[in-house]
């Protein structure tokens, strides 16, 4: 039988490879323990906000429905293809951003757009204004899945193996 084991391991030495990995921003404080949890900690934080983000509209969806006076055709467009249309072109472009330029400070400036874009989400008083501002966030909330991986990849090094072999 085949296990395979995931093993997060600090890294206590660095390779010629290492600092490459890092961003700008991230290479003076590579080497704190404290840090590394404390930034894992966000990025966890910061993607289970985006979970919470992407099914709260389904939860909602009949009192939106009323509210807005919204037929099934519009409330299937406002929960599924007005987030994940922009989510899916932004995506890729915010993932090739991120390898180039200081990750916290992206982080930080989509977060930011992302929690305006969803309070005017609830405030808005039409259906366009409503799916306008979903496909802000789908857009700013593109660049958490490509910078949790980049961010950690200098923290923390992965390694598996598959025992009995």
């Amino acid at each position: 039988m085949r296990i395979l084991r995931i093993v997060i391991v600090e890294r206590t030495t660095h390779t010629a490879a290492a600092p490459a990995m890092l961003g700008p921003g991230d290479r003076e404080a590579a080497g704190s323990g404290a840090y590394k949890w404390y930034m894992l900690g966000v990025l966890v934080l910061i993607y289970i906000m985006g979970t919470v983000d992407r099914a709260v509209l389904s939860v909602i969806a009949e009192p939106l429905k009323l509210q807005f006076h919204l037929s099934d055709k519009q409330l299937g467009v406002l929960t599924g293809m007005a987030y994940s249309l922009t989510y899916a072109l932004a995506v890729l472009p915010m993932g090739w951003l991120i390898d180039r330029v200081d990750r916290r400070a992206l982080l930080s400036i989509t977060v930011a757009i992302w929690s305006v874009l969803t309070a005017a989400c609830a405030m808005s008083s039409s259906f366009i204004m409503l799916v306008a501002a979903r496909m802000g966030v789908g857009a700013a909330e593109a660049p958490v899945m490509p910078t949790s991986p980049a961010g950690r990849s200098g923290r923390f090094l992965y390694s598996s193996s598959v025992a009995g072999c």
